[in-house]
């Protein structure tokens, strides 16, 4: 971890959008037509619900722009049962979810992916869901790796190509795969 963990978690959401959003400025720097394949909450003000679950050190933190505010606004609650926990969340969580919290699991701009016959991918949720334990939050919001998310979601913005992993790596495998054997729905990102 590269931040003091005893950064309170409010200024270290704060420090590492800060950091993003400036990373991505400067990326975009005469390349402005890239902006619009950024995620919604890129390069905007965000309202943030940082929820901790009682009795534990998990945190469940929802991210989600806002075009009406003039900053971004972070707030805590208190998650005391599974269905304030499920309510917090755009999805239900099933069974035991501790390993999730453990390993800092991430997801961001949630789409329901259908077959072509089906019909095209649906946003169910734009925004960024983390679920961590306290001890990794250091290693998620970091401003180091602000830098290096920045980074990701630039060349996915750019080369419209969705990633899990980081993007160098994802572009490598891609390049092992014939274009007709490749259907990519990345969507889950996992810290």
């Amino acid at each position: 971890m590269d931040d003091d963990l005893n950064i309170q978690l409010p200024t270290r959401i704060k420090n590492y959008f800060s950091e993003l959003d400036a990373s991505l400025e400067k990326l975009s720097h005469k390349k402005e037509e890239s902006i619009p394949g950024l995620p919604s909450w890129a390069l905007c003000h965000r309202k943030t619900f940082v929820g901790h679950i009682t009795g534990t050190d998990y945190y469940a933190i929802k991210i989600i722009s806002d075009d009406d505010l003039n900053g971004d606004i972070i707030s805590e609650i208190d998650i005391k049962t599974n269905d304030e926990l499920n309510s917090f969340m755009p999805f239900k969580l099933i069974g035991n979810y501790e390993k999730a919290f453990n390993s800092g699991l991430s997801f961001s701009d949630i789409k329901l992916v259908c077959e072509d016959s089906f019909g095209p991918a649906m946003n169910v949720f734009e925004g960024i869901i983390t679920l961590t334990s306290y001890k990794n939050i250091g290693n998620i919001y970091s401003q180091n790796n602000a830098k290096r998310d920045a980074i990701n979601i630039w060349n996915e913005a750019v080369t419209g190509v969705n990633s899990k992993n980081n993007f160098m790596d994802e572009l490598r495998k891609i390049c092992n795969y014939s274009a007709t054997q490749l259907k990519l729905h990345f969507s889950a990102q996992i810290s």
